[in-house]
């Protein structure tokens, strides 16, 4: 008889520890998504789906930028007024920037002799990752800046001013320095259509 309450305490413990085991699975489970950090400088979903500060009619915030071939040459707001130019943030690590190059080639040549310029912000970690790439890919016959990536970007300021969450982001400013038209509007089929509004 003593055999067998002993062996009843024995098994009421074990069920006990099963059922706590189990419990702290459930706990584990059910943490709540509030509590998973983002990965770092990844914007949230919120952040990338809110609306964009610069908007058009706006005027293009102010930069002043060395060239990447000459840093004796600089690009600035006050220099490329009177002209219509592009501002292009992107990297050869983006495979959406990099879809955008047979458009935008194709755009440049188009309106090249009627004034269009572009001036290219790169992404990329180094300035070496560019040359390779226009080298054996796309040329990218404009002006370029190396802008940096992530906590490494060279101008924290622009990146703000601009409101740079994402790229490609291109902005198209006006010969007053006005932005007439960004995102979407200068992607794809669209670039060459709404280039032709200020061109043609």
């Amino acid at each position: 008889m003593k055999n067998l309450f002993v062996i009843t305490v024995i098994l009421l413990i074990a069920l006990s520890v099963s059922l706590s085991a189990q419990d702290k699975k459930k706990e584990v489970k059910t943490i709540p998504a509030a509590k998973i950090i983002p990965a770092p400088n990844q914007p949230s979903k919120a952040e990338l789906e809110r609306e964009p500060k610069l908007k058009d009619g706006m005027m293009v915030p102010d930069f002043e930028v060395p060239s990447m071939e000459d840093p004796s040459v600089k690009y600035s707001k006050e220099g490329m007024i009177g002209k219509v130019y592009m501002i292009d943030f992107w990297a050869t690590w983006c495979g959406p920037c990099v879809g955008e190059m047979k458009t935008l080639h194709e755009a440049y040549n188009k309106f090249k002799n009627k004034g269009l310029e572009i001036i290219s912000f790169s992404c990329d970690a180094k300035p070496e990752d560019v040359a390779p790439f226009r080298k054996d890919r796309w040329p990218m016959p404009w002006k370029h800046v190396f802008f940096g990536r992530g906590k490494e970007c060279l101008y924290p300021k622009i990146k703000e001013d601009f409101d740079l969450r994402f790229i490609p982001s291109p902005f198209l400013i006006d010969k007053t320095g006005k932005i007439v038209a960004m995102g979407d509007e200068l992607r794809g089929e669209k670039l060459i259509k709404t280039l032709e509004k200020f061109f043609d």
